[in-house]
């Protein structure tokens, strides 16, 4: 005998996963796995951050019927400062991790004094910040770290290209700010 559509009490796909879950995590665990699963988890980067690898994680057991894990709730908080690197190689990787997907770099001022020796104001341009540490950025890598241009040869390209947008295809003008730039080294 089958009960009636309308005898049978409705579950949504949400209702029911809860459900299993409920169910799964009610159970002694028999693994870390299972702790790991059951346990809820809250996972978030703070954009805002001039940081890029800035992460929150945190996770609370306190819904688990466990009651050794029932109070348990922990916050992990850690901040990933990157120290400028040293020897050539090295700062030639760290300059291409700090590429951004427009080929342009928006490295600090204190980046640039580290990697030139002089602070970024001693740089003259009439450009924008970011266009102005592309550019000291390019001529870096082509003077400083001419040995490793197997490495940074294509990212020094699509730079390239993306200030000569920037400055209306006038290769004049990028030219001369290259060179201004050189003659600061």
């Amino acid at each position: 005998m089958s009960a009636s559509p309308a005898a049978m009490p409705h579950f949504s796909a949400s209702h029911y996963m809860q459900s299993m879950k409920a169910r799964r995590c009610s159970r002694p665990k028999s693994s870390a796995l299972e702790f790991m699963h059951c346990a809820s988890f809250n996972f978030s980067t703070d954009s805002d951050s001039d940081l890029d690898d800035d992460h929150l994680m945190s996770w609370s057991a306190a819904s688990m019927p466990d009651s050794s894990a029932s109070s348990h709730t922990s916050t992990i908080v850690y901040e990933k400062a990157e120290e400028w690197p040293t020897g050539d190689e090295n700062i030639v990787r760290y300059l291409i991790k700090k590429q951004k997907f427009n080929g342009l770099w928006n490295l600090t001022a204190e980046d640039i004094e580290k990697l030139t020796g002089k602070s970024l104001s001693s740089f003259p341009s009439h450009m924008g910040q970011e266009t102005l540490i592309s550019a000291i950025v390019i001529v870096a890598l082509e003077t400083r770290f001419a040995t490793f241009s197997a490495m940074w040869h294509g990212i020094v390209q699509k730079a390239r290209k993306n200030l000569l947008d920037l400055l209306g295809k006038d290769t004049k003008q990028l030219e001369s700010l290259l060179e201004n730039i050189r003659q600061q080294f």
